[in-house]
């Protein structure tokens, strides 16, 4: 219940009724139509699929959905997305599959980003400790900008897989390398991780060349086999 009072709650949908004029009871947080609606959704989907039921995280998903769509059309959706796209497998109980992203992420950041690479692990940061909500809810938690989560997501809706998480977090860790690099501290790192979506001043610009730039082909590879060994299920 408390991920629903806390998804989005600037936004128009679940503002309580003194939302408008600045401040509002939990009571009236509870009784709003986004709260509402979010609690719809996420009880259907959970029917719908009873190994995932609800994870922490989708609540961002389905609550975009929600701004653009009406309930039954964000079901629809939020089946293709984690159906069709395998975001499903994120979800599942022990996030083996999380697990598995993030390390192929460590594996193309060594790989493409060499010396960073070696900076955070000599420091003893994991890619879990800053990616995990990139993966999880695309960032809609705010732990980046609105337009470069609904921008990834769109891409990987298009791409139909999680390739577009990977060129993005590359992106942003090649545009930020030497200032992380420049760091001693692992909570000043950690800090100026966290920090490198919001630092993006231009995200039409970042997705033109940055994330264009990026080439992610054994990650690619990695996705794929997760495809055919999960499958994709099929669409409703």
């Amino acid at each position: 219940e408390l991920d629903l009072l806390r998804t989005y709650p600037a936004h128009v949908l679940w503002r309580g009724n003194g939302g408008a004029s600045g401040g509002s009871t939990k009571i009236d947080a509870a009784d709003t139509a986004g709260v509402g609606l979010l609690r719809s959704l996420l009880r259907a989907f959970a029917l719908y699929d009873e190994e995932v039921q609800y994870c922490q995280a989708m609540n961002y998903v389905a609550g975009l959905l929600l701004m653009y769509l009406s309930e039954e059309q964000a079901f629809q959706l939020l089946v293709q997305l984690l159906h069709g796209c395998l975001l499903r497998e994120l979800y599942l109980p022990g996030m083996a599959n999380l697990m598995e992203h993030l390390q192929e992420l460590s594996a193309q950041i060594a790989r493409t980003l060499p010396r960073l690479s070696k900076h955070l692990q000599d420091n003893n940061i994991d890619a879990s400790f800053y990616a995990t909500q990139w993966f999880m809810c695309f960032g809609l938690d705010q732990s980046m900008p609105f337009s470069m989560s609904v921008r990834m997501l769109d891409l990987i809706c298009f791409e139909r897989s999680l390739l577009p998480v990977y060129r993005v977090a590359l992106a942003l860790l090649h545009r930020g390398q030497e200032r992380l690099r420049s760091l001693s501290d692992m909570g000043e790192i950690l800090t100026e991780l966290k920090q490198l979506p919001k630092a993006i001043d231009d995200v039409e610009d970042f997705f033109s060349h940055d994330v264009a730039q990026v080439r992610v082909d054994s990650a690619e590879q990695h996705v794929r086999r997760q495809e055919e060994r999960h499958g994709r299920k099929a669409s409703v």
